[in-house]
């Protein structure tokens, strides 16, 4: 789902990383209890949230801050906080599923949290969420896409928004004015890699976390109008207006826009790139701005919804906002009143 900026240029998202987690979290973990990530009895009152981040203070800054805010101020209920590679966490809660040992709250790609809801492993927030008042909190796009059935079985655990870091320094010291149409990038690319500086930190190695700013490139190829024909098998992805963006992508990658090691590089390593100021942009979301903000760079960073297309369609002004992959309670918490 992406909506009109009202600006080309996107502003700083100083805090928002913690604000559009903080949310889901506190609705996933309303009502939730105890076992451990490998399923057996826990101490009373404890809360297990697993997550797809082997570390989760380094990697995601503004959940592991708001789980300690939320002990700090809950004495009788604490969450411990589990994290794996993603791989692994994936694999974890199938197998967890398949042997009755969810714990109580984790990360989960929609399709297997859909899975499971159809299995009966995941507890209806529907009558939570309107307990609590909690329904208001979220757009309503951010929470239809994880209802079935009439099961709402997930809260999105951030809103997605996606598009390009850019280090200021590096474009003031170039000369090099913050992009807004895609003439205006690739010009920008051509002169960094002229320079010796990489234009876009990117890793492609053992992720699909490669595709960010690509995804509102889409939308501006008339994604949304036509996905559902793609689903229906009416239309292809190799339709001409996909081509376009597809030629462009290649324009930027003979231009140099990508560092030489992208598909050896990791994504993580791609950010650490960034931050360490070897890399002018970075193809990423909101997930990543309470570590960016925190670098050494952190001052002169801003962000950018990615560029307008002269060949695009429809409209062309858009920033990426859609609910993540969601946050999710086994059903087992039900089986204890007082948690």
């Amino acid at each position: 789902m992406t909506h009109e900026a009202g600006s080309p240029r996107a502003t700083r998202f100083r805090g928002l990383a913690s604000s559009v987690t903080a949310t889901a979290l506190v609705a996933a973990m309303v009502t939730a209890c105890g076992s451990d990530s490998s399923g057996g009895p826990s101490a009373e009152g404890l809360i297990t949230l697993a997550m797809h981040n082997p570390n989760i203070k380094q990697q995601d800054p503004a959940t592991y801050e708001l789980v300690q805010a939320f002990n700090s101020k809950n004495p009788t209920m604490k969450v411990k906080l589990v994290g794996r590679p993603m791989e692994q966490h994936q694999q974890q809660m199938t197998i967890a599923a398949q042997s009755d040992t969810l714990p109580e709250v984790f990360w989960v790609y929609n399709a297997l949290a859909k899975t499971m809801t159809k299995n009966g492993d995941l507890l209806d927030l529907g009558p939570v969420l309107g307990e609590k008042n909690l329904k208001g909190k979220f757009a309503p796009h951010m929470l239809s896409g994880f209802k079935q059935e009439g099961v709402q079985y997930g809260a999105p655990y951030q809103a997605l928004v996606t598009g390009f870091y850019y280090n200021k320094s590096i474009l003031d010291k170039q000369g090099i004015p913050v992009p807004e149409t895609f003439g205006d990038l690739l010009s920008a690319v051509k002169k960094l890699k002229a320079k010796g500086v990489v234009p876009i930190a990117k890793g492609a190695n053992n992720s699909s976390f490669s595709v960010w700013a690509f995804l509102t490139m889409l939308d501006r190829f008339g994604y949304e109008e036509k996905y559902q024909a793609i689903l229906d098998k009416k239309l292809s992805y190799d339709n001409p207006d996909f081509l376009r963006l597809y030629q462009h992508i290649e324009e930027l990658a003979e231009a140099g826009a990508f560092p030489s090691n992208m598909t050896t590089q990791t994504y993580t390593q791609a950010v650490a790139s960034f931050t360490a100021g070897q890399a002018a942009f970075l193809d990423s979301g909101v997930w990543d701005a309470a570590k960016i903000q925190k670098s050494p760079i952190g001052k002169n960073v801003g962000f950018w919804a990615g560029p307008t297309f002269s060949d695009g369609v429809g409209k062309q002004k858009l920033v990426m906002n859609a609910p993540s992959a969601p946050l999710v309670v086994s059903a087992k918490v039900k089986e204890d009143p007082k948690k």
